[in-house]
């Protein structure tokens, strides 16, 4: 569930690993836990938002 507090980006780039993950490729996408991939995303985010 995505938090409601989350930036839009935050939830787009959320939504893409969901989808991504599904996928036959790439095939280790589906061995990765989504919450590693999703930890970067509100650093990600900030980085973004200051440059």
């Amino acid at each position: 569930m995505i938090p409601v507090d989350a930036r839009p980006g935050e939830e787009l780039s959320r939504l893409r690993i969901t989808q991504a993950k599904r996928t036959e490729e790439p095939v280790w996408l589906a061995d990765v836990s989504a919450v590693v991939l999703q930890q970067p995303l509100p650093d990600l985010d900030t980085v973004w938002t200051i440059a």
